[in-house]
């Protein structure tokens, strides 16, 4: 067994011991954990392409996590949550969460729509309002068709070494000070480095980067619908998912000019008041990435609260509404109720 078996062998005996004990009633109590979900999907889905081991839960594992949470916990809409803090009504003695997705993806229409509302549950789903009914696809996963493509036996091998060499390239920057050399035997395996070190680069940099591997490569991204449009918005706003804003394109807030920033948060929010959803005053932070700046300019827009990526669970008085603490879900650390108990406790 490698130090990868050997941790997750570790983890699964520490989820078994926290689940059985009973202490997650006690951690539990007078809190409220908001879970940050992406993607839920089948098993032909992650057949179809590249999906970042952090960003999904299967179908069958998100039904399990519902029927856990309605039994165990007092599942909140984002709104309530937001009234419960507003008029001090608090609950000392429950144990709430509140369900949020991010990005709007189809799949989230397709398979968790129809579960939430099986079980009768409420969610928040924050949308990129730019893709919101078009046929764009998110940088990482554009990458990791392009990585796919490039790894695939028909791909001739010179324009597999010149894709490499270019993103390699662009990733040895001074201010990262690190190489990222390309195995050949790497393969997929490599796929998650890449496309977090994507992260960094500044947005026109990195669609140039896209543009020159698609070039590379002689391919151009498919024309499919990956996010879901308005009258998906507008039909499961009647039944108890509300949206709030994520920016309008989905760039990182701390890495594009004040100007942008006001521009994304409030043009995303009167835009999601103008569809027809239900919404919620929340914006939610691309990446998780904000700053004094980017909070001050989401509260002069109107906003009751944010939510970040920092983990961790809030209590009758949050930490910062504008960085609401969520905790991250997805499949490799909740795949069983065991899983999802350690997880759902914000201590790993």
């Amino acid at each position: 067994m490698g130090a990868a078996g050997l941790k997750r062998y570790v983890w699964r005996r520490l989820a078994g011991a926290y689940h059985w004990s009973g202490v997650s009633r006690a951690r539990h109590k007078g809190t409220v954990a908001i879970l940050n979900y992406h993607r839920v999907l089948s098993a032909e889905d992650l057949d179809a392409g590249i999906v970042q081991s952090g960003m999904y839960v299967r179908d069958e594992v998100f039904r399990m996590h519902m029927e856990y949470l309605r039994e165990r916990f007092e599942v909140l809409s984002l709104s309530e949550l937001l009234d419960r803090w507003r008029t001090g009504r608090w609950k000392a003695d429950t144990a709430a969460c509140v369900i949020t997705f991010d990005d709007g993806w189809l799949d989230n229409y397709r398979h968790a729509y129809p579960i939430l509302r099986r079980y009768r549950l409420p969610a928040t789903i924050f949308l990129p309002t730019d893709f919101v009914g078009t046929s764009r696809w998110f940088w990482p996963e554009r990458l990791g068709y392009l990585l796919r493509t490039a790894d695939a036996p028909s791909c001739a091998p010179e324009r597999r070494t010149a894709f490499y060499q270019a993103l390699t390239e662009a990733l040895q920057t001074q201010e990262r000070g690190s190489v990222f050399p390309w195995d050949v035997a790497a393969g997929p395996d490599s796929y998650d480095r890449f496309i977090e070190a994507c992260k960094e680069l500044e947005a026109g940099r990195l669609e140039r980067l896209l543009a020159s591997l698609s070039e590379i490569l002689g391919i151009t991204v498919p024309e499919t619908r990956v996010v879901m449009n308005w009258d998906e918005v507008r039909e499961m706003s009647q039944h108890d998912i509300s949206f709030g804003s994520h920016s309008c394109s989905h760039r990182l807030m701390t890495l594009i000019p004040e100007k942008e920033v006001r521009q994304e948060v409030n043009s995303s929010y009167e835009r999601l008041r103008e569809s027809g959803a239900a919404t919620v005053p929340v914006f939610c932070y691309p990446n998780g990435n904000y700053n004094d700046l980017v909070q001050q300019i989401v509260r002069e827009a109107g906003y009751q609260a944010a939510a970040s990526c920092d983990p961790g669970l809030e209590r009758e008085t949050p930490v910062n509404l504008m960085a609401l603490r969520r905790i991250s879900i997805h499949h490799d650390i909740s795949e069983s109720p065991a899983l999802l108990a350690l997880a759902l406790s914000a201590l790993r």
